[in-house]
């Protein structure tokens, strides 16, 4: 979720006792706020007008695929280790 201090429907910081409601593409907005907007149909972010209904914003997949390559690196490097380690017993 990006980091926002006010709510870009209302213009209203959030309060501590407030439901926050998150797009798909990491914008947060007060839960009520939202609702009413996405009802008005309005179906796109209004801030990065990415659409609601998309599961996954293209940020959050390069990050989640950048994540794995590193993730599948560090196993190799693991995997080659303890390969050598053997080959030294």
């Amino acid at each position: 979720m990006i980091d926002q201090r006010d709510c870009t429907v209302c213009l209203e910081p959030y309060e501590s006792e407030q439901i926050i409601m998150g797009l798909a593409c990491g914008h947060n907005y007060h839960q009520p706020c939202i609702a009413q907007w996405l009802c008005r149909g309005n179906h796109r972010c209004p801030i990065c007008r990415w659409p609601s209904y998309r599961l996954q914003h293209p940020r959050q997949y390069q990050y989640q695929k950048n994540q794995q390559q590193q993730q599948q690196q560090m196993l190799f490097k693991h995997n080659q280790y303890h390969t050598a380690l053997n080959d030294i017993s």
